[in-house]
């Protein structure tokens, strides 16, 4: 994993309350450990990240890209990732881009 995804990992999971745990090498939120959060890869882990924070996507066929949006107090997030080849892939790393984005206002709030 490049070190640019585990950034966006980080980021991401802050967004939704988990924290990682360098010892064993895992996520966890109220005591739940997964072995593995991987929303850049895993459609439901993507889902679920999109959906506990209210990011809204648009998927634009013809432009062949993504687009995800985050509003609070009128503030819009907005990220648009090309598909290429994968428009599912692209979709993912959207949500976790959005994800990433509001992860660092609240690290910055801190």
């Amino acid at each position: 994993m490049s070190a640019e995804d585990q950034k966006l990992l980080e980021l991401a999971a802050r967004a939704v309350g988990h924290e990682y745990d360098e010892m064993t090498e895992c996520w966890s939120s109220d005591g739940i450990d997964w072995d593995q959060w991987l929303p850049l890869e895993d459609d439901g882990d993507s889902f679920r990240l999109m959906v506990s924070l209210g990011i809204r996507v648009n998927r634009v066929n013809c432009m062949q890209k993504t687009i995800c949006f985050y509003s609070r107090h009128r503030e819009i997030i907005q990220f648009d990732e090309q598909s290429n080849c994968d428009p599912c892939a692209s979709t993912r790393r959207a949500i976790v881009r959005a994800a990433a984005a509001i992860g660092e206002q609240l690290e910055g709030k801190k």
